[in-house]
């Protein structure tokens, strides 16, 4: 595959790469509609991203029209890694307050490093080998320097086999539930350890959230990985970059605006390997997700310079697309990001080789609020209700 480097995408010209930011935003930024970053995060993006110089002219377009203590959350989030790619000297007056936040970064996921420690302590007592995926397995490979990559909780993957055995466990280690009223057709449950510090374990990773399909190959592919002297597994990087752009574009989480600098990192760490960008195609065509991968990526390599193959997004274009995620894709590009509980609920039956019906989906739920109560169902309504509202100030 033809792989054209960030030098060769800023320095020609190239119409597929605002290099400058000004002017209206690319054709693939458009395309993501309210999915995509909104464009003062686009301009951190940069300043986290790209070379000295096209960092530096995005900094200050950013700095000059926003204050940081007022900034939102998603932009305060992308702040460290601009802090890593930019020296004192273009940083300015605000290069000890970004030391700090990526001090404060540093500290909070050594945290969270001690809570994956212990429950995969707990685990591998049990026998239970889990799979490191998402922040805390990026934030150790492809972030080489410390307190850049912001993660919120530890991801690991467990199966749906032994997700009922892994839960119990850490339950009965003095571990609690995030959130009481998980529902059994979920693709992960929230557990926090006793300091606090949050773990999601998970079933699958977007299965039966956004594809059809399980992800059964993508933890056949986790390759070894160290964090804290510990082994375990993690997702491939190719796997990585799937799951980057699809819980970027597809959910309403802090994810939505960082997911652009794990792309690059991610990219930047494959170094142009042939093989890399046929596994990413395989990945994607194995979950039925090409297009909206293409979408995302296609974002990266206009407005950031991530050098992608242009061959490598053809194919994408070209692979299968499930019809419910084209439904959901066309939501969030107008600005919503729907919760398909019933989708959720057919799609593992059918995994378990169930027929779905209405008391399947219905019994389940009903003996959860039972046993814990009607009152979390209203507060985690509520908290979806800000989130909405949160992100329409946003926008």
């Amino acid at each position: 595959m033809t792989v054209r480097t960030r030098d060769d995408v800023t320095m020609s010209g190239d119409a597929r790469f605002v290099s400058d930011g000004a002017g209206s935003p690319s054709v693939a930024s458009r395309r993501l509609g309210r999915a995509g970053p909104k464009p003062g995060e686009l301009e951190l993006l940069r300043a986290a991203t790209l070379d000295l110089e096209g960092a530096s002219a995005a900094w200050r377009r950013w700095i000059s029209g926003n204050v940081i203590d007022v900034a939102h959350r998603r932009s305060t989030d992308l702040l460290p890694a601009v802090a890593a790619n930019l020296p004192p000297e273009v940083l300015g007056s605000e290069t000890d307050r970004l030391r700090g936040m990526r001090r404060r970064v540093w500290a909070g996921n050594e945290l969270r490093f001690g809570a994956l420690s212990s429950a995969v302590d707990l685990l591998e007592a049990i026998g239970i080998e889990p799979v490191l995926a998402k922040g805390a397995a990026l934030a150790t490979t492809v972030y080489p320097k410390p307190g850049t990559r912001v993660m919120a909780d530890v991801d690991l993957v467990i199966g749906p086999e032994l997700l009922d055995e892994a839960v119990g466990a850490l339950l009965g280690s003095g571990w609690t539930r995030v959130d009481p009223v998980e529902g059994p057709f979920f693709h992960a449950v929230a557990v926090a350890d006793p300091r606090g510090q949050g773990v999601d374990v998970h079933r699958w990773v977007m299965f039966p959230r956004f594809t059809p399909v399980p992800e059964r190959s993508w933890l056949e592919r986790a390759v070894p990985h160290e964090v804290g002297g510990r082994s375990l597994r993690r997702l491939a990087g190719s796997d990585e970059l799937i799951l980057a752009v699809l819980h970027g574009l597809l959910t309403n989480s802090d994810s939505a605006s960082r997911w652009p600098i794990d792309v690059a990192k991610l990219v930047d760490a494959s170094q142009g390997d042939d093989a890399f960008w046929l596994e990413v195609v395989v990945s994607a065509d194995e979950l039925r997700v090409g297009p909206v991968a293409a979408d995302g990526l296609a974002m990266c390599a206009e407005e950031l310079g991530v050098p992608i193959p242009d061959n490598a997004l053809e194919s994408l274009r070209a692979g299968p697309l499930d019809s419910g995620l084209r439904q959901h894709w066309a939501l969030c590009r107008r600005g919503l990001t729907p919760e398909w509980r019933i989708r959720r609920y057919a799609r593992m039956a059918r995994f378990e080789d169930r027929q779905p019906t209405v008391l399947g989906y219905v019994g389940p739920r009903w003996r959860a609020i039972r046993t814990r109560g009607v009152g979390p169902i209203f507060g985690g309504r509520i908290e979806r209700a800000r989130q909405i509202v949160d992100d329409r100030i946003r926008s």
